[in-house]
């Protein structure tokens, strides 16, 4: 009886025992966020690779309004970690997308308007959605704010979901971003650019730097350079896709030399790899008053603006006040 007792209690625990084994089993299957228990899987991200840096009117049409895509004040940088890579169209699981969205303050700071992430998952926690899942900062950027499989209401599952084939990759866009200027359209978009862009400054005369270029001889021709966005900001050492800078060369009562020939030059950080070998950058030659354009990668510009490190700028463009160098 004894024996038979002891065969007993020997088998009840045995149960329990594979029972215990069994929930903890349970819980290591279900899916766990990289920053579920320790936010320093993102406190770190300025240390991983920067994928992308964009101001408006980059991107403007799959964003729309959101990541205030739509203003040229707010630039977007974005980030991934060393798991973030692609096999088989999917991310892998621990994939960390990274955005910040901040304005450049007048001391060079970041002046932040928002900080959010994209967390590749395991299991099935948003299989709907390719198991992702989105998260926010707090204001002081030093803990998570919110995050979940359907936040805002699943704004950011709809609007990831187009991220797909010439689009991105498994909810993720496309980076580095390009802006192209559309073509038939550049004297509207420059006109545009003058109309609401500032100036950072008006050159007469010669300079160390331009040669014979903008109508130099002639003492009487001033020029204007001007940048469109406030966002356009020299951070390292690159200017944001998208970034516009429009020179007009013009006489003081506004008329222009040679019938408008060479009055309006600008470049536009087209990124996207268009010209990596030159900082990516467009090159335009726009009669204002024949609305004749020239576009591309114009060798002589190309030539002229590799200079530019030796006036105290970078990245093709020359210094002038304001733009963070």
């Amino acid at each position: 009886m004894r024996e038979n007792r002891r065969i007993l209690l020997f088998m009840l625990i045995l149960a329990l025992a594979v029972g215990f084994v069994g929930c903890s089993d349970d819980d290591d299957d279900d899916p766990v966020s990289p920053v579920d228990e320790d936010f320093a899987a993102v406190e770190n991200y300025l240390d991983w690779t920067k994928t992308d840096y964009v101001v408006y009117p980059g991107n403007a049409a799959k964003l729309d309004a959101a990541h205030e895509g739509q203003d040229p004040s707010v630039v977007r940088v974005v980030y991934q970690n060393d798991d973030a890579v692609i096999a088989d169209t999917m991310y892998a699981e621990g994939s960390i997308i990274f955005k910040e969205m901040f304005r450049w303050g007048a001391d060079g700071a970041k002046d932040y308007v928002a900080r959010m992430a994209m967390v590749k998952r395991a299991s099935d926690f948003n299989p709907d959605n390719n198991n992702w899942e989105w998260l926010v900062l707090n204001d002081a950027g030093d803990g998570i704010a919110d995050q979940g499989a359907d936040l805002m209401d699943g704004a950011c599952n709809s609007c990831h979901a187009v991220a797909t084939g010439d689009v991105g990759t498994d909810y993720v866009f496309a980076h580095p971003s390009e802006h192209v200027v559309t073509a038939g359209d550049e004297f509207s978009y420059f006109t545009e650019v003058k109309a609401n862009g500032t100036v950072l400054e008006t050159e007469q005369g010669a300079g160390d730097f331009l040669g014979q270029a903008h109508g130099v001889d002639d003492p009487d021709l001033m020029r204007d350079i001007i940048v469109y966005q406030a966002g356009a900001q020299y951070f390292d050492e690159e200017f944001p896709i998208g970034a516009t800078f429009l020179k007009e060369v013009h006489y003081a009562d506004g008329s222009y030399a040679n019938d408008g020939a060479g009055a309006w030059t600008a470049m536009v950080k087209r990124g996207g790899d268009y010209d990596p070998t030159h900082g990516d950058w467009e090159y335009f030659m726009i009669n204002p008053e024949t609305e004749a354009v020239d576009r591309g990668k114009i060798q002589m510009c190309i030539d002229c603006h590799a200079a530019a490190p030796n006036d105290g700028g970078g990245d093709y463009i020359f210094n002038h006040p304001n733009l963070g160098f």
